[in-house]
């Protein structure tokens, strides 16, 4: 991964451009573009914009579950879930200054445990 990591780089330099479609259309001597935009960029574009959805769908689903797991009652419905991790995520996603996440770290750690716990406290009893 470093290797290829360092052939992007010098590519991007030596190709001048600052965008994976535009280093790939410069590699292959042609470009394909949509809207005035690579089509590798576009196509980039989408896939991250479905993956987004679709995470937001898996926490509309996951969130709720656990809440009730913590609370014991209903109180987070699966619109609300969503809205409230879209507004989370996109409160992060432009933020300028990414050293705040280094203190975030262990919350992943946390999450998985918490979750692993849950599933065995259920399995039990």
């Amino acid at each position: 991964s470093s290797i290829s990591t360092a052939v992007i780089l010098i590519g991007s330099v030596r190709l001048q451009s600052n965008t994976l479609g535009g280093l790939i259309d410069g590699g292959l001597g042609f470009k394909v573009s949509l809207c005035g935009a690579s089509l590798i960029d576009v196509l980039f574009f989408v896939y991250l914009a479905v993956c987004t959805v679709s995470f937001l769908i898996f926490l509309g689903d996951f969130v709720p579950a656990v809440a009730v797991e913590l609370v014991g009652t209903q109180f987070v419905g699966r619109s609300l879930s969503i809205c409230v991790c879209a507004a989370i995520i996109g409160a992060l996603a432009i933020v300028n200054r990414v050293n705040f996440l280094r203190h975030l770290g262990s919350f992943g750690l946390c999450a998985v445990l918490f979750t692993a716990g849950i599933v065995v406290w259920k399995a039990v009893s």
